[in-house]
């Protein structure tokens, strides 16, 4: 009888290994019917089977080298492809964008996260990217940018009182600088909420914008496996949204009182409070628009503008650290800028040339979100490549941005490419950091302009210097955010 049972046990363990490897594999084969070169793959967890060992950007980086502008990848038992040409890229995010028009469905670990704008299915994605496009037209982005300026000035007094006492002079982690700055400049500028020691890294905000981002925290096997296997996704979520009912909590607050007392503040969260009063429409419930569903558009802008301002912030001020001529002209630029107006406004951002390559070399070479995507609803051929509906297309920003063939010497840091883009025929399908077509960055305008104008303040007031102990490194297993270690910088007062 004993023998019985173990053979059962023994049996069912088996026939459940089995059908599960077969799970795991079972797209194999998809990708080299496509005649592309494919990343070779393992034997259950596709091609990434050390996805939470390796930093995924770099990897893109090196494949791009290695299998040229289109490739094939299994992201565990997924079938996607690769695609780092301007020209398909071009044709697949926007000639023929009906046929790539959603994103996948992924399970982020919490209702509202998942919810958020990007991740919608395209009837849903349309009603409200439509409604919250009005609240960022260059009108509005001039009454907000006021708001951007505040906060900006502020900043730098805050950090001027910081080298108090130092000569002028101190150590910091530059990400502890900028992700206060780039928060406050959301909420301030794009929300219209108040930050309790805005400019603090350890305030309330902010550390519950990083912990639901995962930062400070490393991948795991599990991680990787959830690939293959995607029932363990909730055991390994991509985020980590403990204090989603932080936020939640706060913008129905929002809400309520913009609704109680008829607030129209002329910024992005007049649209949310339009979206909350549409609930009981049809359109709505036909949409399954739900307090989730807005609260999650809300959101949506705080958690993904916050660390892409941040990163450039942080890695600007490294570059212009690591070539002095690079900051001195910066430098000049801005203090010509003020010079001539005595202040900085959003009207004259446009003559500021060298800051705005430097913003863009920098987006260029650490884009954010390091691989925008689609996934293929319709069939869709081209000059003999042929994607089939349910793969996913992805452009490898980290890659494609470094295509030799429009950026020579791609690794440099130069923003003389970018000092005049129509002369020099640059694509602007070269450069992908912001995604393209219909589904491209919603708040990519007020990422520029909060930039520039907060720089524009930064610059006036310090310059960063190197460290023996700067060093850039990134995080492994990463696949949605570029994440980095503690980047050291010396902040030093100018004299002005």
């Amino acid at each position: 009888m004993f023998l019985l049972v173990l053979a059962i046990a023994v049996g069912s363990i088996l026939l459940t290994v089995v059908g599960l490897l077969i799970y795991a594999r079972w797209n194999y084969g998809t990708l080299e019917a496509l005649n592309i070169p494919v990343v070779d793959r393992s034997f259950f967890l596709g091609s990434t089977p050390e996805l939470h060992k390796k930093v995924q950007h770099l990897e893109d980086i090196e494949r791009f080298n290695k299998y040229g502008p289109i490739y094939g990848v299994y992201e565990g038992r997924t079938p996607h492809i690769h695609v780092c040409d301007p020209e398909l890229i071009r044709l697949i995010f926007v000639k023929d964008s009906d046929h790539f028009r959603n994103r996948r469905e992924v399970e982020l670990g919490d209702p509202i996260v998942n919810e958020m704008l990007d991740f919608l299915p395209y009837a849903k994605w349309k009603v409200l990217r439509q409604m919250q496009t009005p609240s960022l037209t260059a009108s509005k982005l001039k009454i907000m940018s006021t708001r951007v300026n505040e906060s900006a000035a502020e900043f730098v007094s805050y950090m001027g009182n910081k080298l108090e006492g130092s000569n002028g002079r101190a150590k910091f982690n530059t990400r502890e600088v900028f992700v206060p700055l780039a928060i406050d400049i959301i909420c301030r500028g794009l929300i219209g909420i108040p930050v309790h020691n805005p400019f603090d890294y350890s305030n309330e905000v902010c550390q519950s914008l990083e912990t639901i981002s995962a930062e400070g925290q490393d991948s795991s096997i599990l991680y990787t496996l959830s690939f293959s296997f995607p029932f363990l996704s909730a055991l390994a979520p991509t985020l980590a949204p403990d204090n989603i009912h932080y936020f939640a909590n706060m913008f129905r607050k929002l809400i309520k009182v913009r609704s109680e007392d008829s607030i129209k503040n002329n910024d992005f969260m007049d649209k949310i409070v339009d979206m909350m009063h549409k609930l009981p429409t049809d359109e709505f419930k036909k949409l399954n628009v739900s307090e989730a569903t807005v609260i999650a558009q809300a959101l949506g802008p705080l958690m993904a503008g916050y660390d892409a301002i941040a990163a450039v912030s942080v890695f600007l001020s490294y570059y212009a650290a690591r070539d002095p001529q690079v900051q001195q002209r910066i430098t000049q630029e801005v203090d010509d800028h003020f010079e001539k107006y005595g202040e900085f406004r959003h009207e004259n951002l446009g003559e500021l040339a060298y800051l705005h390559a430097c913003v863009k070399e920098t987006l260029r070479l650490v884009p954010s979100f390091i691989r925008p995507e689609r996934i293929c609803t319709k069939d869709w051929e081209y000059n003999g490549l042929r994607i089939p509906a349910g793969v996913v297309v992805m452009i490898p920003a980290w890659g494609a941005n470094r295509n030799p063939e429009y950026f020579p010497d791609p690794e440099k840091f130069d923003p003389e490419r970018f000092m005049d883009e129509q002369s020099t025929g640059l694509s602007q399908y070269a450069f992908s950091t912001f995604g393209h077509g219909p589904r491209n960055c919603i708040g990519l305008k007020f990422a520029y302009d909060a930039l520039k104008l907060s720089l524009c303040h930064v610059f006036r007031k310090f310059q960063f210097e190197l460290r023996p102990d700067t060093e850039v490194k990134y995080k492994t297993g990463v696949l949605f955010l570029m994440q980095y270690y503690p980047i050291l910088l010396d902040v030093v007062r100018r004299e002005t």
